[in-house]
């Protein structure tokens, strides 16, 4: 595979290729509900999975609540198909606008030559298989349940009449254990972070028909983040815009026009060479659909 396609209206694509950038929007407002909330319910499959009652997972699920409330994905969608009905239908304009194969090699190499200065940002591979999602879990939730086992993350009670009697050090053995827990959750925290690489990568099986990748950057809710925001139907959405630098490799390999697309090739063609994007594939939908 050596192209991923973005389907995308005419307005889309003329302001990717006049402006030379591309704009990663928000994930958490897509027409997935579960999109970035993926990561808690793979747990708490695993949970059950393992035995484990909700008392004692609820710690972690907490936690990876607030992890959800705290992190946004901001992504860049791209497909392995670039000439898909559905893909046409939901994401083109209903078939009038465009697909632009851009090169994978590109993408990859992209994040690399960021500036200092610029949020991060990087080309990820959805998983769709439930099995999947438990698979690329796996290795940070063996840490988690192996302190639930070790009894790190049981929440030590403080001393009563009945448990502290007779025990004059029933109260700094308490406060031992206090600070133990603590320092535990503490350490449990930095544990699941890295699930947050999963968050936005994790989809439901019902989409895979998309085959899809992104381009995905991290915007933390509530602080000083810097993003941008566009009007999106009747809403304000955050993103961020990325130059198309000029690599040793094509950006742009080939692009097709939507079945329902009147543009002439020729125009597309000498939009695509005004603007440095040389040597790309012009070509029109094989769907037979208007």
């Amino acid at each position: 595979m050596s192209k991923l396609y973005h389907y995308c209206n005419a307005s889309a694509f003329a302001s990717i290729i006049g402006e030379r950038s591309i704009w990663l929007s928000s994930l958490s407002l897509s027409n997935d509900t579960m999109e970035g909330k993926l990561v808690g319910a793979t747990f708490k499959t695993l949970f059950q999975k393992n035995n484990l009652d909700e008392q004692r997972a609820a710690t972690v699920m907490n936690a990876l609540k607030q992890l959800e409330e705290l992190i946004d994905g901001l992504g860049f969608c791209l497909s392995e198909e670039g000439d898909i009905l559905s893909q046409w239908r939901g994401y083109s304009q209903d078939g009038h606008g465009f697909s632009i194969g851009f090169s994978k090699e590109y993408l990859e190499m992209l994040p690399e030559k960021k500036e200092e200065s610029e949020n991060g940002f990087s080309l990820r591979q959805m998983i769709y298989d439930p099995k999947e999602q438990e698979n690329a879990l796996e290795p940070i939730f063996s840490q988690i349940m192996q302190d639930i086992k070790d009894g790190k993350l049981d929440m030590p009670y403080p001393p009563t009449l009945l448990t502290g009697y007779g025990d004059p050090t029933a109260n700094e053995k308490y406060e031992k254990e206090k600070n133990r827990y603590l320092d535990a959750i503490k350490h449990m925290t930095f544990k699941i972070l890295p699930t947050m690489f999963h968050m936005f990568t994790l989809k439901n099986n019902a989409f895979k028909e998309e085959k899809e990748w992104r381009l995905i950057s991290y915007l933390l809710k509530g602080h000083e983040d810097k993003c941008d925001f566009r009007i999106s139907g009747n809403r304000l959405t955050p993103y961020r815009s990325f130059l198309l630098k000029k690599l040793d490799i094509p950006v742009i390999k080939e692009v097709i026009l939507g079945p329902k697309n009147i543009t002439p090739e020729f125009v597309v063609r000498k939009f695509l060479q005004q603007n440095g994007f040389s040597d790309v594939s012009v070509i029109r939908s094989s769907a037979t659909y208007r």
